[in-house]
């Protein structure tokens, strides 16, 4: 599809006439490296597209090369130029399987090549430690992403482990509810535990969808990056989403302070992009308590449980949300993989949501 095409699908001639932008477009932020995998991959590859090894430092220059490179794939469906596009066609569809070995072996392999900063699959986002890799099952693709803890002889290795855990209870309930929500699965090693997570941009072995996320459209048309809630009432307001999906993003903003998600950036909502308005939201991702997380130097420190924002009373979207949430924190306490000492560090929050739900 051509810059004309989509500005004409997506009605933008008027924000940015003659499909001129002022940086990178916004459209196409999925083919720039961050999070974990990306700040790895500028390591390991900035010196070959003269770039620098800082990602942090990247411009729009050193973006496109490295999309014309090694864009073969990066989220979403763009490849930009003939070279990553030849790669892309060479790909054989067999490669990264890893139906044929145990999980536990592949996955410590994977996870130690990503802390090393080798490449490992599609720049996803996120700090987390992770790594892309594919796996048939009964005729079956799926291409994943793969968080990973620490060595789980630490303490932050215990802490990430039950936060992943929480992750992917999270998951499990909101689709229990009717949320769309991306599908997991648990896997652990005697070193690590995985939380294999499937990426609603990829179909079947080749096939791929376009997708943004809601940062880099905020951005481009609002630049306020403030809460999900609110984003929810202007891209309804504006079309770019049904008033389903805006509902749902609103649940999903408060159902992520009921459980504790300190780290819910626009980053961590995605839209698809298909040929024409209103855009479908993806489904719900990096859903999990990250207010017990580790510190940076990999210490647990005790936190009092609190909320900056308190959701307002009354409101259709938060007593669903709070609800969800009992259920979450109900699922947690009875989970074998978190720790009695967990439990009752979380106790307050799972309180918390417990009388929201009453008063819904």
């Amino acid at each position: 599809m051509t810059v004309g095409a989509i500005m004409a699908h997506y009605g933008l001639e008027q924000s940015f006439p003659q499909a001129i932008f002022p940086d990178w477009p916004w459209f196409l932020e999925t083919l720039r490296p961050e999070g974990f995998l990306g700040h790895g991959f500028a390591r390991h590859r900035g010196s070959t597209i003269r770039a620098p090894d800082d990602l942090t430092r990247w411009s729009a220059d050193d973006v496109l090369r490295a999309a014309v490179r090694f864009g073969e794939d990066m989220p979403g469906n763009f490849i930009v130029g003939d070279e990553a596009l030849a790669v892309f066609d060479s790909i054989s569809p067999a490669a990264g399987d890893v139906a044929a070995e145990p999980r536990r072996t592949v996955y410590d392999a994977l996870a130690t090549k990503a802390l090393a900063g080798e490449s490992v699959g599609s720049s996803a986002g996120g700090e987390q430690p992770k790594f892309c890799t594919i796996h048939r099952e009964k005729g079956e693709t799926r291409h994943l992403i793969v968080k990973f803890s620490p060595p789980r002889d630490s303490q932050a290795g215990v802490r990430w482990s039950e936060l992943l855990a929480c992750e992917h209870i999270a998951l499990e309930t909101l689709a229990d509810a009717g949320m769309p929500a991306s599908r997991a699965r648990w896997h652990e090693s005697d070193a690590r535990c995985y939380l294999e997570v499937t990426r609603f941009d990829r179909i079947g072995a080749r096939g791929r969808r376009g997708m943004v996320s809601l940062k880099h459209l905020d951005l481009a048309y609002y630049g306020l990056l403030d809460d999900w809630p609110s984003a929810a009432d202007r891209l309804e307001r504006d079309g770019w989403i049904v008033a389903r999906d805006a509902d749902v993003l609103r649940i999903l903003g408060w159902f992520g302070v009921f459980i504790g998600n300190t780290d819910m950036h626009f980053g961590n909502v995605s839209l698809f992009l298909d040929d024409a308005l209103p855009l479908a939201l993806a489904p719900a991702y990096d859903m999990l308590p990250m207010f017990w997380r580790p510190t940076s130097t990999g210490e647990v420190v005790l936190r009092e449980f609190s909320v900056s924002r308190p959701p307002p009373s009354g409101r259709p979207e938060v007593g669903r949300a709070a609800n969800m949430a009992v259920d979450f924190w109900g699922r947690v306490e009875r989970d074998s993989r978190i720790s009695d000492g967990f439990r009752a560090v979380v106790r307050v929050a799972a309180d918390y949501a417990a009388r929201f739900a009453r008063t819904a």
